[in-house]
């Protein structure tokens, strides 16, 4: 099974999330803005519900949805 690890960045379309945090129900992440360029910048960070989608583990930001 794929699981969100911290410290990863994991992409959904044009956007990068960052995993700060993590429980066996939860993470923490930040949105990533620009990544890999000069003028990157982090969201707040946001806690959300880690689902599982057969063999591998999701969140939806309400926007996103990330995939592991």
């Amino acid at each position: 099974m794929r699981k969100f690890e911290v410290g990863k960045r994991y992409e959904s379309g044009a956007v990068k999330f960052e995993i700060v945090a993590r429980t066996a129900k939860t993470v923490t992440y930040k949105l990533i803005q620009h990544a890999g360029r000069i003028n990157e910048r982090a969201g707040e960070a946001k806690k959300v519900k880690v689902k599982d989608w057969g063999d591998t583990e999701y969140f939806f930001t309400g926007i996103y949805e990330v995939m592991a």
